[in-house]
């Protein structure tokens, strides 16, 4: 029997630890058809059998530009190489996880899994810090049934999930609403934390780190 590669191994162990997926579970994964998505498709449907999960399927969000176009078609091409269903839903002004969590109720899915590794943690907790209170970080499950499979992930690893799926690397970025907390994040993500990994190489995970031992004081 082939031994899955490390990075594989450490994913599954996180998920099961924290109970981000659970035993028996059907999962929806939003797909914007970027590398993290694409990773986390390829990663839950590699992990799909250690973690026992029922059913997957995958819903993109088409914001009806040529962009949001291409991102759909990478999305699509990729669920269909996994042998995974996916479901295309137009952009509207509800919020873009709102929308994917309502198609989730509807189909009675257990779980909408996002693509969000440990670098968007790292950038959500570092502006939270930077004036944002209370530090909250990313959730890795969180009470609503959004679960982020690959917070503890680097985008690398992702693409790592991606190569061993034998899917193709996506020729667009994961879809971003233009404003909002999430851009926000990605501005940190890819304007400062450069700089403080130049100063602090494992940033990324003290940071996820610090955010997790912060919420689960006020837990307690």
């Amino acid at each position: 029997m082939i031994e899955p590669p490390a990075e594989l191994a450490e994913t599954i162990a996180f998920v099961r630890e924290r109970r981000v997926l659970r035993p028996r579970e059907r999962v929806l994964v939003a797909a914007g058809g970027g590398a993290a998505s694409t990773g986390l498709m390829a990663f839950v449907a590699l992990a799909r059998e250690a973690l026992a999960l029922r059913s997957v399927c995958v819903v993109t969000v088409d914001d009806g530009s040529d962009e949001g176009s291409e991102r759909c078609a990478d999305a699509a091409r990729s669920a269909r190489s996994l042998g995974l269903e996916i479901h295309v839903v137009e952009a509207d002004r509800e919020p873009v996880i709102a929308r994917c969590q309502r198609l989730r109720r509807s189909l009675g899915y257990d779980a909408l899994a996002l693509g969000d590794t440990v670098e968007d943690a790292a950038a959500r907790a570092l502006r939270q810090l930077m004036g944002e209170r209370p530090v909250r970080g990313l959730a890795a499950r969180r009470a609503d049934r959004v679960c982020r499979p690959l917070r503890s992930t680097s985008i690398r690893t992702a693409d790592l999930f991606t190569k061993l799926a034998g899917l193709e690397p996506p020729s667009s970025p994961d879809f971003h609403a233009p404003n909002g907390r999430r851009a926000l994040d990605r501005a940190v993500r890819e304007g400062i934390l450069p700089r403080v990994r130049a100063f602090w190489p494992d940033a990324d995970r003290a940071l996820a780190e610090l955010a997790r031992r912060m919420r689960a004081q006020r837990l307690r």
